[in-house]
């Protein structure tokens, strides 16, 4: 399978057009006249005075990949130097660029200056009518003439924002190209290069299907779609053989004979051990000294079976008694779910104060269940319901920040009092706090409570898919700062 159309979703890379709206910064500058399309300037210095006038962007470059060209539309004198390149901002027109920290300059004559050192890049001197470029690569400088790019690159450190930036003491007239139109050196083409090896190094990994099978059993249990899950188990019938198998470790490997402690009777583990999923390792809580006991659920789940010795009745009843308590437990989560999204909290507190009363009593859910059960009320206009129950169970909790969703559904923290301020509108749908009487409030209150409610009865809070979606973020998160993949836009779904 083809990686391509996948990554294109997750990861976009931008064109060189960081800066396609960037003008020149019009420096009060003598003997300087700027045109109106902002990216052309003249000089014609004072050769009496040998001043020097220097060009700058007046915005800075935002990313790790970036690239601009200088195009020479006039030069006099051969022998006065202008130096290109990138320098801090409102860079001293005193000094040449690469004299000064921050600053490096490819000259006319072909020299790089860098901390007032040349650095050899083999570069050719430029004159009137050429096109010099500067950009920037993985923090590495590189420079350009007429298209031609560098072999060598200069890395830097920079901490400062970088501008694009001239500085000369000739006669000249340049026009700068920020990328709001084509180059003569054309660095897309070295964008799309990154982004293409990327994608095969990516379309090269190998994923086990079972592995994928395990994460999607694991979510639907996680979240509480048992249905969903039976049909997936019916429809998918996928079993794990050899070529699906993951690496493993040495304990994950077949279990052969082990000896009792106080006694000589020997159990044979006729299990051939998968990997541990997480879901495997949240619902089985049954630890021996001599060996790895499963639940009933995830034997039904991952398809293992224990041995139905007669040395394994215990080990039977405790699985069977795990699975009858992650039965029930399903059962009223899933009942919990269905009338939060209902709006239904009264039933909810019901299930709670049956099932495991102590829960209520946790702070945080006991102040988003109020604030959730308030702003139902409020939606079928029972204000004086809603009065008496904010009294009673939120007044004391004013500053508390419970889970919401602003006006864009967008998932926030809100303090209770604003929660209350529900009561001052008499359209609460055109108001700022118009997200609280959305599904996606309900939703998000939901998935709270869920996550709390597993915690409380020792699982994990969350599937192995939400956790490798949330590695994926950082990984996407690590590649911009590093300035991978151009280091621009990286996005999920």
């Amino acid at each position: 399978m083809q990686v391509e159309p996948y990554i294109n979703t997750v990861v976009k890379i931008q064109d060189n057009s960081i800066l396609k709206n960037a003008k020149l910064n019009r420096r009060k500058q003598q003997n300087t006249l700027y045109d109106n399309d902002g990216l052309t300037v003249r000089f014609s210095p004072n050769q009496e005075a040998h001043e020097l006038v220097c060009f700058q962007t007046d915005q800075a470059i935002t990313s790790p990949f970036y690239y601009f060209e200088v195009k020479i539309l006039k030069k006099e004198n051969a022998k006065n130097t202008i130096s290109i390149g990138l320098a801090y901002d409102n860079y001293q027109i005193s000094k040449p660029l690469g004299i000064i920290g921050g600053s490096i300059g490819y000259y006319s004559d072909g020299k790089v200056i860098l901390k007032k050192q040349e650095i050899d890049l083999k570069l050719n001197p430029y004159k009137q009518d050429d096109v010099v470029g500067c950009g920037i690569h993985k923090q590495e400088i590189f420079f350009t003439c007429n298209g031609d790019r560098s072999l060598n690159t200069v890395k830097i450190d920079f901490k400062e924002p970088l501008y694009p930036t001239v500085v000369c003491g000739d006669a000249v007239i340049l026009k700068f190209n920020l990328g709001a139109s084509p180059m003569i050196y054309d660095f897309q083409k070295v964008l799309q290069k990154e982004k293409n090896d990327i994608i095969q190094e990516i379309d090269k990994q190998d994923v086990s299907p079972y592995s994928l099978h395990l994460i999607i059993q694991e979510y639907l249990w996680s979240q509480g779609y048992l249905n969903s899950l039976k049909q997936f188990e019916r429809e998918s019938s996928l079993q794990e053989n050899e070529n699906m198998r993951l690496e493993k470790k040495q304990d994950e490997m077949i279990y052969e004979e082990e000896q009792q402690c106080d006694g000589d009777f020997k159990l044979k583990q006729s299990l051939q051990m998968t990997p541990m999923s997480a879901l495997q390792r949240k619902l089985s809580g049954l630890q021996s000294p001599n060996f790895q006991q499963i639940s009933s659920i995830e034997r039904k789940v991952s398809g293992f079976y224990l041995d139905e010795q007669e040395n394994n009745n215990e080990l039977n009843q405790i699985a069977e008694q795990a699975f009858l308590k992650d039965q029930l437990v399903n059962q009223e989560r899933i009942k919990i779910q269905k009338f939060i999204r209902e709006g239904k909290i009264g039933e909810v507190f019901d299930i709670l104060l049956d099932m495991i009363p102590r829960f209520l009593q946790k702070e945080g859910v006991q102040q988003t269940l109020y604030s959730q059960y308030f702003i139902e009320l409020m939606k079928k206009d029972k204000v004086q319901e809603a009065i008496v129950l904010g009294q009673m169970h939120l007044s004391q909790h004013l500053h508390y920040q419970v889970e919401c969703v602003d006006e864009k559904f967008n998932p926030i923290k809100m303090k209770v009092e604003n929660i209350l301020g529900l009561i001052c509108y008499d359209d609460i749908g055109t108001s700022f706090l118009r997200g609280l009487i959305s599904q996606q409030q309900r939703e998000r209150v939901c998935d709270y409570i869920n996550r709390s409610l597993l915690i409380e009865l020792g699982y994990e809070d969350e599937s192995a898919l939400e956790i490798c979606l949330k590695q994926l973020t950082q990984v996407c998160d690590q590649i911009q700062q590093r300035g991978l993949l151009g280091g621009h836009s990286i996005q999920l779904l």
